[in-house]
């Protein structure tokens, strides 16, 4: 795990540890789970949906829990590659 983003390694973890508890499903759109989400972000609904609209205007779509799962998992990913 790259220790560069270590939040957003606890943050990818807590997204799973939901996912196992069935509190989120990877299917789960994440229009219709932001509050869900921006707990586990530790930040307001407000602040969530700024986030997702700066990874829109960087071409960034993300629509369910899987997608979002996906591109934490390649931004960790990029970030162990270059330590």
């Amino acid at each position: 795990m790259a220790q560069t983003y270590p939040s957003l390694a606890n943050t990818r973890q807590s997204l799973r540890w939901a996912i196992f508890r069935g509190t989120l499903s990877a299917a789960d759109a994440l229009e219709g789970r932001s509050d869900t989400i921006a707990d586990i972000f530790g930040c307001d609904s407000l602040e969530w949906v700024e986030l997702v609209m700066a990874l829109e205007a960087k071409g960034t779509k993300l629509q369910t829990v899987g997608d979002l799962m996906a591109f934490m998992d390649g931004v960790i990913d990029s970030a162990a590659k270059e330590d």
